[in-house]
């Protein structure tokens, strides 16, 4: 199962000819398996143990787990896959088979209700909105959003139609 350790800040030293007595490294931790995101700190601490002793230094380590791997329930996906079809055509979706590594708190709404995650896409090119959300141009196309509250109105109907049967 893959895991992604990404390092977002490296912060040391003051002046560019002093060696630094200290770095400080934060960073997030991705995963798609609970039994890796269990292990992940342990190998983790390994590693920067083993470096730590092999130059003669010490170190701190703190970790907090983040969000929990996100897992949408099957019968949700369906409901969703279907009712967007009907929204904006079978052409226009796209179903996620393998993972994404991204971070994402919604999982933590699926430990409490069955649902599902999905992404609307916002890219319209003549009103330059494609650009990733991790990127200070990020924009959304608004007319994507009435798409969006579509797709979800139609869902929910859906679901509740079935709970009724």
């Amino acid at each position: 199962h893959p895991a992604v350790i990404s390092l977002g800040t490296i912060e040391g030293g003051r002046a560019s000819n002093i060696i630094c007595d200290h770095v400080l490294l934060k960073g997030t931790v991705r995963t798609i398996n609970e039994d890796v995101r269990s292990n992940i700190p342990k190998m983790m601490e390994a590693s920067i143990k083993g470096i730590s002793e092999s130059m003669g230094a010490t170190y701190n380590f703190d970790y907090e787990f983040g969000q929990p791997e996100l897992i949408n329930y099957d019968k949700m996906v369906d409901i969703i896959i279907g009712e967007a079809k009907g929204v904006i055509g079978e052409e226009n979706c796209i179903d996620l088979v393998d993972p994404v590594m991204g971070g994402e708190d919604f999982s933590e709404y699926l430990k409490i209700v069955p649902g599902a995650f999905f992404r609307l896409g916002t890219c319209n090119e003549e009103k330059e909105t494609c650009v990733s959300q991790h990127n200070s141009r990020f924009d959304v196309d608004d007319d994507a959003l009435q798409v969006g509250m579509k797709i979800m109105g139609a869902s929910a109907l859906a679901f509740l139609g079935q709970k009724a049967e």
